[in-house]
Formats: structure tokens, C-alpha cells, sequence
């Protein structure tokens, strides 16, 4: 019994190391995306809070 609990504990230990460590890395990468805004690259994170302030007007075009 103490085998199946410490196995289960391994892979619950592991799942929330791999959770965490994926987490870390995208909120690292979001600062480094650039987002296309009429003839400007904007950091995401700027563009995403101006779309929720109402500033600005969504156009999504087909390049």
C-alpha cells in the first residue's frame, strides 16, 4: 500500500513541476511577443490592454 500512495504522489509531484514550469514560461514569453497594430509592432500584452479599454478598434485583415 505505502508503494501505490508513493507512486501516486510521484506523478501528482511531477504534474504540478510540469504545470508550474510551463506557466513560468509563458508569462516570460508573453512580454517578448509583438503583435502587428495598423503599421506599428506593439509588445501583446499593449495591445491586449488597449482592446480592453475600448481604445482601439479591431480590424482583422488577410495578408
Amino acid at each position: 500500500m505505502k508503494k501505490y500512495l508513493s507512486v501516486i504522489l510521484g506523478i501528482i509531484l511531477t504534474a504540478c513541476l510540469v504545470a508550474c514550469g510551463s506557466s513560468n514560461k509563458d508569462s516570460v514569453n508573453d512580454d517578448k511577443q509583438e503583435v502587428r497594430l495598423g503599421k506599428m509592432n506593439m509588445p501583446e500584452r499593449e495591445v491586449v490592454e488597449l482592446l480592453s479599454n475600448g481604445d482601439v478598434e479591431l480590424k482583422i485583415s488577410k495578408e
